[in-house]
């Protein structure tokens, strides 16, 4: 891990487990048979009891009773202390699993308007080829791959993106083209982008006809390739889009 990244995953982690404690003791509280939730949620995670119990400064056994249901319903203090040391545990194992559970976070409806994993590589020339775009930064790397495609509402996504929903905008991969929608001159789109560690291998910008120069100079420090595109509409860029990979 380079050191330029250590705080931001640091912080990632943190907002991770904030909301997975959250998801997990409503997960347990609201289900009919907590003690079912609170044995998969461990599972899940591959924790054993007898781990558990040793960060949380009890027996297994004791944690094999709320388990199986012979102890009936946990009070909030043992509950706490179990979720937050099964969080931990994950933690410190680098937190997959908590990453996978703030990726299951929903994002303001309308933000990402559209999602593909391709199944075989994907040029970028065949992305500009489908958005009738104008190629500004990098020409000569367009015969590079990306591996999919993500489709945001700029406007909405500097209004309401908290920073840690990045996650879900690179899917499987940040080497994927993230498309923007109603663009103006380009130039958040790219400074939101320079603030984030991962950068995308493209970028394709709908609806300006000139490329800002700070964009275009920021594409260039952070080397990506951006495309202009100005077919008609949001639907078409979508569809046209969804012929690739």
């Amino acid at each position: 891990m380079s050191d330029e990244l250590t705080p931001y995953l640091s912080e990632l982690l943190t907002v991770a487990k904030q909301v997975s404690m959250k998801k997990i003791i409503s997960d347990i509280v609201l289900a009919e048979q907590p003690f079912l939730v609170l044995r998969n949620w461990r599972e899940k995670f591959g924790v054993s009891q007898k781990t558990l119990a040793s960060k949380m400064g009890i027996s297994a056994s004791v944690i094999s009773d709320y388990e199986t249901g012979r102890r009936r319903n946990p009070g909030i203090g043992f509950l706490r202390h179990y979720v937050q040391n099964l969080v931990e545990s994950d933690a410190e194992r680098g937190g997959a699993h908590l990453i996978d559970l703030l990726k299951t976070e929903p994002i303001l409806r309308g933000i990402i308007l559209d999602m593909k994993e391709y199944a075989k590589p994907v040029s970028m020339r065949k992305v500009v080829e489908a958005v009738e775009g104008k190629v500004e930064t990098f020409p000569d790397l367009i015969d590079d791959f990306v591996f999919g495609h993500t489709v945001l509402d700029s406007v909405k996504a500097i209004l309401y993106f908290k920073w840690y929903d990045m996650v879900n905008v690179f899917g499987y991969t940040n080497i994927r083209a993230l498309v923007f929608t109603n663009v103006q001159h380009g130039r958040s789109p790219l400074v939101g982008i320079h603030l984030y560690p991962f950068k995308p291998k493209m970028i394709v910008l709908h609806g300006p006809k000139d490329l800002d120069p700070v964009a275009a100079e920021i594409a260039r420090v952070d080397g990506i390739v951006v495309a202009l595109s100005n077919l008609g509409s949001t639907k078409t860029l979508i569809e046209r889009l969804s012929t690739l990979g």
